[in-house]
């Protein structure tokens, strides 16, 4: 009997245990939807608001504008793991061993433009020269991480399906590893659409706003993005260090590439943006 009660009282200690241990993730994960939802609105407003002055300030006709030239030199190729097997095996810059027709490998480059806290962003004007177009494999354009024009869509999809994610505001973060990321995607010439932010393949005017030369040819990109999305880019990059607003434009441009000696390459590539704010 004293056997039999022992193991009542630690079943129902251990149903008590799970009990409570089930309440409090449910407590949690409800206090992290309400803090998300929390989040969510008041993005929204701030997006809302940011709209309405910078619509203001383009009446009044005082909007103030800044010319920014963005620089990233040349790349060579890919550096794989040569010495990896699996697609876990990453070296120390996060690449891995080579394999056709899937993404192992990117070279990226980062140039940051310092804004004012003073400064709030309401467009951005892309203004790209007739060039050498030389990239192999893909390239990928990003502001502060977004994903704003891309030589194929690797958004999560059919064809991706652990692709890059698409949040809430309809921006495509970009990720190399991991959960909704670019590394491991199938690659293959031509198999989805390029993307630009903002601009739809119906729209008639598709190709005077979005798009890449072939490689080895003499071009100009395009990208006009709706200021609608660079003012969401603006108001969701906000970060705080010690209480302060800190805000900074972060362009990166990113080449990949499966198994070939000379993917991840580029030519060394300028343009300018025009900055419009107020």
């Amino acid at each position: 009997m004293k056997l039999h009660l022992t193991r009542s009282i630690g079943l129902c200690l251990t149903a008590l245990s799970l009990f409570t241990s089930c309440k409090e993730e449910e407590f949690y994960e409800k206090e992290n939807l309400e803090t998300l939802a929390d989040q969510y609105e008041l993005d929204r407003e701030q997006i809302l608001n940011t709209k309405k002055n910078c619509e203001d300030v383009t009446a009044r006709n005082s909007m103030l504008t800044k010319l920014v030239t963005i620089q990233f030199p040349s790349a060579i190729e890919c550096n794989f793991n040569e010495g990896g097997v699996e697609a876990s095996d990453l070296n120390s810059e996060g690449n891995g061993p080579r394999l056709n027709q899937a993404i192992r490998a990117r070279v990226r480059q980062d140039f940051t433009v310092e804004v004012s806290t003073e400064e709030t962003l309401c467009d951005m004007n892309f203004i790209f020269p007739n060039q050498q177009m030389k990239y192999d494999d893909e390239i990928f354009l990003l502001l502060n991480d977004y994903v704003i024009i891309s030589s194929q869509n690797y958004s999560e999809s059919d064809k991706h399906p652990n692709g890059l994610l698409t949040n809430e505001w309809g921006l495509q973060e970009f990720s190399w590893y991991g959960q909704n990321s670019l590394y491991g995607s199938f690659y293959d010439w031509n198999y989805t659409d390029q993307y630009c932010l903002g601009v739809s393949a119906e729209d008639p005017e598709y190709a005077q706003k979005c798009a890449i030369p072939q490689t080895e040819t003499v071009g100009e990109m395009k990208l006009d993005i709706p200021n609608e999305e660079i003012i969401k880019i603006g108001v969701l990059s906000r970060s705080y260090e010690n209480d302060d607003l800190k805000k900074e434009f972060n362009f990166s441009f990113v080449t990949t590439g499966d198994n070939d000696n000379g993917d991840c390459e580029h030519a060394a590539y300028s343009f300018d943006v025009e900055l419009k704010y107020y």
